[in-house]
């Protein structure tokens, strides 16, 4: 086995041949009289001018389109211009380098995790895949210990969209099987939930960046967000927090200006510097339209999965329905209480979310029931 320094693992040789060489080469003969015989229906004037000065019959042509059938001849000529070998290189990082080159040619097999990795496709039509994450510490169990691995497990799990209602079942229960089956996330890791930003103004922008502002201390030590992830998802800026406050801008267009002050480069960039925030608002202005929230460590626990789910919806509701918020953060003597009561007055109220309560507190020192210690 000769490993490339890529994104992915090289066989010079394939361990398995899924085909004889008899049934590629009948294959290839069936393919050349489906050409010949049936033909291709062609939809584009172009095509179809293209492969008549190259050969091809072309039968049944109206103003749309024409029956093309292509004498095999012609599909070998075709084939004798193809190079011997292609070179397919990847995007580039986060430094601007193209670090994933494969060159492709006989007998060079890739095996990877980037998008071309496999998808499953669920009973309902929905996507689910996993994706090449290349900020991730890669690491492996070997023999029920934890070691470094290779980039091919450099991966992340990319849900379709969801609603919870309908869905946290379903999501739970397939985090309760990949950890089941060995799988596992380390400090590298997070979780962005993204939210629908269909209904969101002005006004519930600047309200959800206040919230979040206020809270930044609260909710990082609440999450235990990890050292290692600060950088892709850093605390409320206060001087951006600022301006949108003092400014108070009131069309979409001010706050995206406000939003990217002080970036250099496009703010088309998928990678813009502006994103690796709690709060993240370059996927609203310049992805899907989705307010994203990066604070999360990974985990494969579904309770505490469930419970960052339930907090970002609430928070996105907040944001939503109140009439203005404010960035200033309140004191706080009892971090236990204050961010139960929190939790409380923003929806997460009664037994049904009383373990999200249970998880999201932990961390905090103080008493849940009592706001100061009582005297002895």
């Amino acid at each position: 086995m000769k490993v490339r320094k890529t994104n992915y693992t090289v066989n010079e040789t394939p361990l398995f041949q899924v085909l004889t060489e008899e049934e590629i080469e009948a294959i290839y003969y069936s393919a050349l009289r489906v050409l010949s015989e049936t033909g291709v229906r062609v939809y584009e004037p172009e095509g179809i001018d293209l492969a008549h000065s190259g050969g091809a019959t072309v039968e049944d042509r109206d103003e749309e389109s024409a029956l093309v059938k292509m004498p095999p001849w012609m599909v070998d000529r075709a084939r004798a211009t193809l190079p011997q070998k292609v070179v397919v290189v990847g995007p580039p990082g986060r430094d601007g380098k193209r670090k994933n080159r494969m060159e492709l040619y006989k007998n060079q097999i890739y095996f990877g995790a980037g998008s071309d990795t496999p998808f499953t496709i669920g009973p309902d039509g929905r996507t689910w895949k996993f994706v090449n994450d290349g900020s991730i510490t890669t690491q492996k169990k070997e023999r029920g210990r934890i070691v470094n691995a290779g980039s091919e497990y450099s991966v992340e799990l990319v849900s379709p969209i969801l609603t919870y209602r309908e869905d946290i079942d379903t999501l739970q229960e397939l985090i309760r099987r990949l950890r089941k089956a060995g799988g596992f996330a380390n400090t590298s890791c997070g979780i962005h939930i993204h939210l629908d930003g269909a209904h969101h103004t002005p006004r519930s922008i600047r309200n959800f960046m206040n919230i979040i502002a206020s809270k930044n201390d609260l909710f990082y030590k609440a999450l235990q967000i990890a050292p290692d992830r600060m950088r892709y998802c850093k605390k409320m800026d206060a001087a951006l927090v600022e301006r949108m406050n003092r400014r108070k801008p009131k069309t979409m267009a001010a706050i995206e200006s406000v939003w990217y002050e002080g970036y250099n480069g496009g703010r088309s960039t998928h990678y813009h510097s502006s994103r690796y925030h709690f709060l993240n608002l370059h996927s609203f202005f310049n992805g899907n339209h989705t307010v994203e929230l990066r604070g999360f460590n990974s985990e494969l626990h579904a309770g505490k999965i469930r419970s960052y789910i339930v907090l970002a919806l609430a928070l996105n509701h907040q944001a939503l329905t109140q009439k203005c918020a404010s960035s200033k953060k309140p004191q706080v003597e009892n971090e236990k209480f204050a961010l139960r009561t929190y939790l409380n007055r923003i929806g997460l109220i009664g037994e049904e979310f009383a373990n999200c309560r249970e998880h999201l507190c932990k961390h905090l020192d103080g008493n849940a029931a009592w706001r100061f210690r009582m005297a002895a």
